[in-house]
């Protein structure tokens, strides 16, 4: 009688370590899987351009890069070029306009 109380004992043992040891294993799996996708260089620039946007002077940097490329390429357009005094114009107009309309109207001041 006391053999199989032992006996059952340590089965339920036996049960309890190969549950930890499955559960153990699972982990080790995810932390593998996390491990192998943060040396992926895809992750890096990933985790590079977040943390550069959450910073204003990141998003100012990105935001200047983005204008400098836009207006070089812009500048260098063959096709543009022909359309380049005329659309000058056209956005300087604009942008005169926009600008009176935000200012201070001197009407105001007389």
């Amino acid at each position: 009688m006391k053999n199989r109380h032992e006996t059952d004992i340590l089965r339920e043992r036996i049960i309890g370590l190969e549950l930890q040891q499955a559960r153990e294993l699972q982990n080790l799996k995810m932390q593998f899987h996390q491990t192998l996708e943060e040396l992926n260089p895809l992750y890096q620039l990933k985790k590079t351009v977040k943390d550069a946007l959450t910073t204003s002077e990141g998003k100012t940097d990105i935001l200047q890069g983005a204008v400098n490329l836009t207006a070089n390429w812009l500048s260098h357009n063959s096709v543009l070029a022909l359309l380049q005094k005329p659309i000058k114009k056209i956005v300087s107009n604009l942008v005169l306009n926009i600008l009176n309309k935000l200012s201070p109207s001197k009407h105001n001041n007389t």
